[in-house]
């Protein structure tokens, strides 16, 4: 689950609506990784939890500026 967390996180660049997937994915690894102690990939779901919320700022700033000018 650590990887998808960390391989969703790359089209929040090109596409900051996208934010949602490596937020999910890096949360439930995370959940995962308390679960089962033997489980590694702590720093690629925190990764990926860290790219979806730059994607979430992103995509806050990219609406407030479409909606700033109208």
């Amino acid at each position: 689950m650590a990887y998808a967390a960390m391989f969703s996180a790359v089209p929040v660049l090109l596409m900051p609506f996208f934010f949602i997937f490596p937020l999910t994915f890096g949360f439930m690894a995370l959940r995962d990784i308390k679960r089962n102690p033997h489980y590694v990939g702590r720093g690629r779901a925190i990764f990926g939890i860290c790219w979806g919320f730059i994607g979430l700022l992103l995509t806050g700033l990219l609406v407030f500026i479409v909606l700033a000018r109208r």
